[in-house]
């Protein structure tokens, strides 16, 4: 029979670099290596346990390095500082080989966007003190613990009476709506049963945003005076018809002067003459010193001085 080059890649693929992946147990194949997300439900000094979002918990180990304990083997320990640097309750990323046991190769913590929010969802499961809600939005599984209230137990520290008294009245598949904040794990800050037709907050852009912080004017302000007109009155005068609208302006309602304004106005009161008219006169000027009636020369009235002697040499 014969078989395509392309058929025959097909099945070397299949039969040679699979096994790099899967497996064989008792016949069938089995995942060796993968990545996933979930919760991280529970841990010890040197496993982890985590549920995937289908709903399915398994027990990791971290990789083993060298050989037994008395000859320096043991756990990897950069994969246990990551194990013991993340709380019980968030979700994490997984990703994870097979060697007989299922192995940690890296976890990461995926830390919520924000710090607080609402959620709004189905109940999936519940415990004392937490429960997990699948997002009515974005379907992942989120596990909510009761907030911790006070000091340490020793000085009467506890958990959230109140919420978890609501928590134990919750049955799966329940619609319930939260308050919660993140600190360490998130956290319930208020609870109580959802409504289908409510949607889950989300982000708001910046652009959106500024319309809704816009500030309200005091009532003390002026308002519109268009807002004033009283609603039994007509809306826009210009849709009364075809006329014209001045034209329904009532012939008494601005009765127009029978003279301008400004002939009816009393004339300013004026001067009876000019005022140039009603100055004093001029004193007269003394007569021209060179008028033939002038008295002559004061000089010329003086006696006349007896005449000199005779100059006696004249003798």
């Amino acid at each position: 029979m014969f078989v395509s080059p392309r058929k025959s890649i097909s099945i070397y693929i299949a039969f040679v670099l699979a096994p790099t992946a899967f497996g064989q147990l008792d016949g069938l194949p089995i995942k060796m290596q993968g990545r996933l997300n979930g919760i991280l439900t529970a841990k010890g000094a040197a496993w982890i346990e985590v549920k995937d979002d289908e709903g399915y918990p398994h027990r990791y180990l971290p990789a083993w390095i060298g050989d037994s304990p008395a000859r320096g083997g043991g756990f990897d320990p950069s994969i246990l500082r990551e194990l013991d640097a993340i709380a019980v309750g968030n979700r994490v990323e997984l990703t994870w080989h097979w060697d007989g046991h299922l192995r940690v190769d890296r976890l990461k913590l995926l830390r919520p966007s924000r710090k607080k929010g609402v959620a709004n969802g189905w109940v999936l499961e519940k415990g004392d003190k937490w429960v997990d809600v699948s997002s009515s939005k974005h379907g992942s599984p989120v596990r909510y613990y009761a907030r911790w209230v006070g000091g340490a137990p020793d000085h009467g520290g506890s958990y959230h009476e109140p919420t978890l008294a609501f928590l134990e009245e919750l049955e799966p598949a329940d619609r319930v709506k939260l308050t919660w904040i993140y600190d360490v794990r998130p956290r319930i800050l208020s609870l109580g049963m959802g409504d289908d037709a409510e949607e889950e907050n989300v982000f708001v852009p910046f652009y959106e945003k500024r319309n809704l912080l816009r500030p309200q004017l005091p009532p003390s302000m002026r308002t519109n005076p268009f807002d004033s007109v009283s609603p039994s009155s007509p809306t826009n005068a210009f849709d009364r018809g075809a006329t014209n609208p001045f034209d329904h302006v009532s012939p008494n309602a601005s009765p127009v002067p029978a003279v301008t304004p400004f002939d009816a106005a009393p004339a300013p009161p004026g001067p009876a003459g000019n005022p140039f008219d009603a100055a004093p006169a001029i004193a007269p000027m003394h007569a021209n010193p060179f008028s033939p009636n002038i008295p002559g020369s004061p000089f010329d009235a003086q006696p006349q001085s007896p005449p000199a002697p005779d100059n006696p040499f004249d003798q």
